[in-house]
């Protein structure tokens, strides 16, 4: 997997993995508070909290 983040991009494997990371856990935390604040919807809502800890469980450090 490396291997082919390298070949794919000039920014060292590392870095690349990061920012999969990080964008990963925009991505869960950002859906995560959409949802979390559709108060009229109580399943949204709950939908919207395990997003939530699901970006913090992909990145806790990011929390």
């Amino acid at each position: 997997m490396l291997r082919s983040i390298r070949n794919a991009s000039p920014m060292p494997p590392f870095l690349c993995l990061a920012a999969s990371v990080f964008n990963k856990h925009i991505m869960w935390w950002t859906v995560g508070m959409h949802l979390s604040l559709c108060r009229t919807n109580s399943h949204h809502a709950k939908l919207g909290e395990i997003a939530i800890a699901r970006g913090k469980e992909d990145c806790p450090m990011l929390t």
